[in-house]
């Protein structure tokens, strides 16, 4: 099986790609865990992967990645985040998940929080808030960017704005 190797600890999380906990896993074409750094202060978590994220193995890599991405470069952490997501089995149509399956991918996400050890977490839209808040994760929250993409991609500049004074208030030394 094959393991991510944390950059700064040298801890390794095994990934189980063949992860069958799940009905998601009938039509998923891969696992879909992490982007960005391993090492990262700040850590996204979104719903899960859509088409184009199962296709490429990576989350928030699609229309709604673009958006995040753009938001990335507007938080003033350069390059500290990580993305991952509530479950890492790409839903059927880009449904929501289930609860039963955000449940199943639990141990994936706990152990992946675990793993990385930010400092700060963000829920990507109301189903990461809801599930992370059911389960006791500290989190700031923010509109997943289909929100505003749905609205014709405007708007979302005072959020990011009140998001990045989060991030800066909350990783101070």
């Amino acid at each position: 099986m094959p393991a991510l190797t944390h950059p700064r600890t040298g801890q390794a999380l095994p990934l189980d790609a063949a992860c069958r906990r799940c009905a998601l896993c009938e039509g998923r074409t891969q696992v879909v865990v992490w982007r960005g750094r391993l090492d990262a202060r700040v850590l996204f978590v979104g719903e899960g992967p859509g088409a184009e994220e199962d296709a490429r193995g990576e989350p928030f890599v699609g229309r709604s990645g673009q958006l995040l991405d753009r938001w990335l470069g507007e938080l003033g952490i350069g390059d500290d985040w990580c993305i991952t997501n509530i479950v890492r089995c790409r839903p059927p149509d880009n449904r929501k998940p289930h609860a039963v399956e955000m449940e199943a991918c639990w141990p994936h996400l706990r152990g992946f929080l675990g793993f990385v050890q930010p400092r700060v977490v963000v829920a990507v839209g109301g189903t990461a808030h809801g599930f992370l808040e059911r389960k006791g994760v500290a989190h700031l929250r923010v509109r997943h960017p289909s929100w505003y993409l749905r609205r014709g991609g405007k708007g979302w500049e005072p959020e990011v704005a009140a998001l990045a004074a989060s991030l800066q208030a909350a990783l101070q030394p």
